[in-house]
């Protein structure tokens, strides 16, 4: 990486892997979506950005890596021919839905059940989206400041991203890169800053965590201090364009929490009482 920029200080408010992990990647609206769909078993495995890491069972990650093959690793285990269990009836399952799950047997001889579709499918998005932030680090959306091992202080250029990526390894746990050459280390940069650009952090404003009392308290101005004007999907349609992170799942919850009982009749609204001209306003307003 002969290409670095010097710089005299670091930003002090630049994030860590494990902070930009859970910024860009943890709480992106795709990711607790599928979250919100995974098995109470498995989901106490991955219940937080640092349990999934910690589940991932490894320090560091490449620049490169491959989605299905990550997933795969965390959610199916590496089969040992001929070793594969049989099937099994889930005693998560209600009874009504019990379904029978193939046990695999990973390397070190565990027996483990395979993790359902939906499970892997959120284990999925959670690398799919780590691989998008890497991205925006290698196209320098997401600025990259480090220290050498003498101490100096350097911004990560564009170029010594595209250089050999597949040598490049992020270590989580220390907060640091280091490229390989033939499996020998030939180059360390230690407490890592990553740098959103204002464009990412309009974002992250925008798409950022949902919090429940903002968006009950958003939906009770618009909507339930007046009289009723629309139904109950024009307001979720609404709301999602107000906090696109949000999900229908937590709607409901919100609504069910929020929404007086005049809003929550039963059957068709009708037509006639449509207020069209103040839903467009709150499409303008948003």
């Amino acid at each position: 990486m002969s290409g670095f920029l010097r710089s005299e200080l670091l930003n002090i408010s630049a994030l860590t892997f494990s902070e930009v992990f859970e910024t860009l990647v943890w709480s992106s609206a795709e990711v607790q979506s599928a979250l919100e769909r995974v098995s109470r078993e498995n989901a106490e495995k991955i219940s937080d950005p640092n349990a999934f890491l910690c589940r991932y069972g490894s320090y560091r990650i490449n620049l490169r890596f491959d989605v299905e093959g990550q997933t795969f690793q965390m959610t199916k285990g590496r089969v040992i021919k001929g070793k594969t269990q049989p099937l099994y009836v889930d005693p998560h399952e209600k009874r009504s839905r019990k379904r029978k799950i193939p046990r695999i047997k990973v390397e070190d001889d565990t027996v483990i059940p395979a993790w359902p579709d939906r499970d892997a499918e959120a284990v999925r998005r959670v690398w799919q989206k780590l691989a998008y932030m890497f991205k925006l680090v290698s196209d320098g959306r997401v600025i990259v400041s480090a220290r050498t091992q003498n101490g100096d202080a350097v911004t990560l250029r564009v170029s010594d991203w595209s250089t050999q990526p597949e040598t490049l390894w992020f270590n989580w746990k220390e907060n640091s890169l280091k490229r390989y050459r033939k499996k020998k280390l030939v180059q360390v940069f230690e407490c890592l800053g990553f740098n959103l650009s204002s464009n990412e952090q309009e974002q992250l404003t925008r798409n950022g965590p949902i919090s429940e009392p903002k968006v009950g308290a958003w939906m009770a101005e618009t909507f339930f201090e007046r009289k009723r004007f629309c139904d109950k999907e024009t307001v979720w349609e609404l709301t999602k364009d107000r906090f696109p992170n949000l999900s229908r799942l937590k709607f409901k919850e919100i609504w069910k929490k929020t929404a007086p009982k005049d809003w929550k009749i039963a059957g068709k609204f009708p037509e006639k009482d449509k207020n069209i001209n103040l839903i467009n306003q709150i499409r303008q307003a948003i």
